[in-house]
């Protein structure tokens, strides 16, 4: 889970600290996908009830997931929102930047048609 909660939060930081790589608009489409995956497809239910079976709890891990999931798709709403600048958050910036959205945009079609458009745009 650290790497929901800790590393993949990193890539959304507004302002980026000096020297980091700032991801564009394509990348992060993909990144979201990912996620727009995971939220759409999660069943908690089925691995709970899985893993119960064999005694066993999942119950830490379905905590942290369903606190990750969220946290990072509202960070996709707010980095576009921003406009994918290198400043802190300002959501007079959405609707400014409709080339950086169309290549967010693009980032997320590749990764669905990849996999056969299982994901809704949710954006």
């Amino acid at each position: 889970m650290w790497t929901y909660l800790v590393f993949q939060v990193q890539y959304y930081d507004m302002p980026r600290k000096p020297g980091n790589r700032i991801e564009s608009p394509a990348t992060l489409g993909r990144k979201c996908w990912a996620f727009a995956y995971l939220r759409q497809l999660w069943n908690a239910t089925t691995l709970e009830r899985a893993v119960a079976g064999a005694g066993q709890s999942v119950l830490n891990f379905t905590t942290a997931y369903n606190t990750a999931v969220p946290l990072t798709m509202n960070l996709c709403e707010e980095v576009m929102a921003n406009c994918f600048v290198n400043a802190s958050y300002d959501p007079s910036r959405k609707g400014t930047c409709p080339l950086s959205i169309d290549e967010f945009h693009a980032g997320f079609l590749r990764e669905n048609i990849l996999r056969k458009d299982i994901v809704k745009y949710p954006f």
